[in-house]
């Protein structure tokens, strides 16, 4: 994470309190586990999983951490990240999967 990423973070924690919903007993972890820092450093880097992209759970949650970031990211970074998971989205949904 860079300087002015982990700046952004610590002042985005500050502002707002850090939540995430709870998860029913023996579900196994996935990517919105991850700390906010672990996501917000994988949008900056480009290298969001797919399978997060899919999954509502984990997609709500890197939205929100984009969303408390979104001066740290660039803008075309999120848009593709967007086409990227409707792209895999509409292959699921082609093959029922």
């Amino acid at each position: 994470m860079t300087d002015d990423s982990e700046a952004k973070w610590a002042e985005f924690k500050a502002a707002v309190k850090v939540r995430k919903p709870e998860k029913a007993k023996g579900q196994p972890p996935c990517y919105c586990d991850a700390s906010p820092q672990t996501i917000l450093r994988d949008l900056l880097g480009g290298t969001i999983p797919d399978e997060a992209l899919v999954r509502d759970c984990c997609w709500t949650e890197i939205c929100r951490v984009w969303g408390g970031n979104s001066d740290a990211a660039d803008i075309e970074q999120w848009r593709e990240l967007c086409k990227r998971r409707g792209h895999l989205l509409a292959r699921q949904d082609r093959w029922g999967i």
